[in-house]
């Protein structure tokens, strides 16, 4: 009977024993690495199931270099960069000379705005491999973001060397270019890439602005009507357009331009574009319209050029007989700045429109101690010659 009980008791501690040991193997049991189920786990955009998939595989076997870079990469994916920063500072640690990563150290602290550690990483990069064509690219955008022009155009226009016919490359640098005012340099690169895409509207584009940048109103108005051939009415080159419709004379058109732009959406038309329609209707010799214009130009200015916008709008009233209400938008434009063409004008309309003498004498008098622009020295001998002929009449009287 002892016997019999002993035996059922050493079958139970067997059962224990290999229940326990059972378990314990599928807890520890660490699943085979299959690169095919991580790949399709990443495309389907499972960062997370990724790192959970690759870090038991990692904590089986810490040395695994790659490995490490592969939880780095996942938690990069899934934005968590704090974690993904710290995985790739532990690849370099043990590989100073790991390129993915010392590049993508680079890309999260471009992403965070810390260009002193984003320039740090990135030149390692290119110490190792000069011609890294994304090293190059982001190399650049840092140095835009420290306002280093020359060495941001360096390295974006090496990256355009390395890749001639990548047409994105192409409309950075040209951009690049335009912001830096170096707009021959900007040319020579459309010159260069149009050829070979003449139908790229983001080139199109580029070339239109610089063209407007440079005042080439011939060629800006090509470049429109390529645009517009192509459908492509991006609404700033639309303005651009109507601004040269109107330098090249074509008032009309330039007027129907913008009117097409507002039946769109009244908030397409802004400050300048009703400073371009007055003086276009003033043109055509349709003064209401100019001075319609003119109303809504001022309802609008916000810019330093408020008190010529005024002059502007009494020129327009003065030419409709109105040469009172000239006055009064002379004089509210100088109170925004002092404008000796002002004090001329309202000196014309007191001397020959309504005639004031003592008024017409106070306002040459104000223009002549202006600093008048050498443009303008021909009003200057005017001006001076007719207030002595005003002061003898005076004297006579």
């Amino acid at each position: 009977m002892n016997l019999l009980k002993f035996i059922r008791l050493l079958s139970v501690c067997i059962l224990v024993w290999t229940a326990q040991t059972v378990f314990l193997t599928a807890q520890t049991t660490v699943p085979e690495y299959n690169e095919l189920h991580l790949l399709r786990m990443m495309q389907a955009q499972q960062y997370e199931a990724a790192f959970n998939y690759l870090y038991p595989l990692y904590q089986a076997d810490t040395t695994q270099l790659e490995m490490l870079a592969h939880l780095a990469t996942a938690k990069r994916l899934n934005n968590d960069l704090i974690d993904a920063e710290r995985y790739y500072r532990q690849v370099i640690a043990r590989d100073s000379l790991h390129l993915s990563s010392l590049f993508q150290l680079g890309s999260i602290q471009m992403r965070r705005m810390q260009y002193e550690g984003a320039e740090h990483y990135l030149g390692r990069v290119l110490a190792i491999q000069p011609d890294h064509l994304q090293a190059n690219i982001l190399m650049s955008q840092v140095l835009q973001g420290k306002s280093d022009k020359d060495g941001a155009y360096f390295h974006l226009e090496k990256a355009h060397r390395l890749q001639p016919k990548n047409m994105d490359l192409a409309a950075s640098l040209v951009e690049l270019s335009i912001q830096n005012a170096n707009y021959e340099q900007a040319d020579t690169i459309l010159i260069n890439v149009l050829p070979l895409d003449p139908d790229n509207g983001t080139l199109l584009v580029l070339q239109a602005n610089l063209y407007h940048s440079i005042k080439k109103y011939e060629e800006l108005l090509i470049v429109c009507e390529h645009l517009q051939r192509l459908g492509i009415t991006d609404k700033a080159v639309m303005k651009k357009y109507a601004v040269t419709l109107f330098n090249l004379g074509r008032h009309e058109a330039s007027l129907e331009q913008y009117k097409l732009l507002q039946s769109e959406n009244h908030e397409n038309i802004g400050e300048f574009d009703f400073y371009y329609m007055a003086m276009a209707a003033k043109a055509l010799g349709r003064i209401e319209e100019g001075i319609s214009h003119a109303d809504s130009l001022l309802s609008r200015a916000i810019s330093p050029n408020t008190g010529y916008y005024y002059g502007v709008r009494g020129e327009l009233l003065k030419l409709n007989n109105k040469p009172s209400r000239a006055i009064e938008s002379y004089q509210r434009g100088l109170t925004f700045e002092p404008n000796p063409l002002h004090y001329y004008e309202m000196g014309l309309i007191y001397d020959r429109v309504m005639p004031h003498k003592s008024n017409a004498i106070r306002n040459y008098e104000l223009f002549m101690k202006q600093e008048i622009p050498s443009e303008y020295s021909h009003f200057h001998t005017y001006v001076n010659q007719r207030l002595e002929e005003l002061k003898k009449d005076s004297v006579k009287k």
